[in-house]
């Protein structure tokens, strides 16, 4: 089976990205915000909605030119860069909620976020990289006593912007990717449900300057595999390109004992 890999997207924070400070051929980036919202509690404070509008406009935003390479080991990192603008927009709401023994809070965010270099993409405002449109977070807190409680959470991100390959060509025996615009494809979906239990001890529920408590959790309850890059290459014997998720967490348990003085 040959497979020639040629490209990895990754979706989130690595130890390979690379960060750049201000600096005299860098400038810092300049943001100026305007939002707008209204609050609202209802029957008897036990429900509180929020809903906010924001826009967002940047100046000297950077980004990468077309195919830079391995970046963390260029002296020239800086000359890999260009500089234009960017802006945001958007509405979130939040549903807050408590009732007796149990609280939390429902809220949804949708956003748009867009770059505009002109020396990338053609000089037409492409999606950021890091933008998800579409938020969605549930959070489900129940004391079952002073000492015992569990809580749920569960998040849901629609996927990110990348630039998949989306044709090949022949070139000295070796085949080469073609690449549309700029973040035109968008990465897999991404949600996960959470879990745990608390139980306090009797110090920590008095509020003595010394106690502990016990926490049991468990992260991915139903086995989510989020991507977390995806290598595309080619695939000689079926004659065609192939995409690979690559995910890091499965379910994931784990205990841990706190304490607070």
């Amino acid at each position: 089976y040959q497979y020639i890999q040629q490209a990895v997207m990754s979706v989130s924070g690595s130890i390979v990205d690379t960060w750049f400070t201000a600096s005299p051929n860098v400038k810092p980036q300049i943001s100026d915000q305007f939002t707008a919202g209204v609050t609202r509690d209802f029957f008897n404070d036990a429900l509180q909605l929020t809903v906010e509008m924001f826009y967002k406009n940047n100046k000297n935003t950077i980004d990468l030119k077309d195919n830079p390479g391995l970046v963390m080991i260029d002296d020239d990192r800086e000359g890999l860069l260009r500089f234009g603008k960017s802006y945001a927009y958007g509405a979130e709401a939040m549903l807050e909620y408590e009732f007796s023994k149990f609280s939390g809070w429902v809220s949804y965010t949708y956003s748009k976020a867009m770059y505009d270099i002109p020396e990338i993409n053609d000089g037409k405002p492409y999606r950021s990289p890091v933008n998800h449109e579409h938020a969605f977070n549930v959070v489900c807190n129940y004391d079952f006593t002073k000492r015992i409680s569990a809580s749920a959470d569960w998040v849901f991100y629609s996927g990110t912007p990348t630039t998949f390959p989306a044709a090949k060509y022949m070139y000295g025996g070796t085949f080469v990717p073609v690449y549309p615009g700029r973040n035109e494809d968008t990465m897999p979906d991404y949600h996960r449900l959470d879990l745990s239990l608390t139980v306090k001890g009797k110090k920590r529920v008095r509020g003595e300057r010394w106690g502990g408590e016990w926490n049991f959790s468990v992260y991915n309850v139903y086995d989510r595999h989020n991507a977390w890059a995806v290598t595309t290459g080619y695939n000689r014997i079926d004659n065609k390109m192939e995409a690979r998720k690559v995910y890091i967490f499965s379910v994931l348990p784990s205990v841990s004992y706190n304490i607070a003085f």
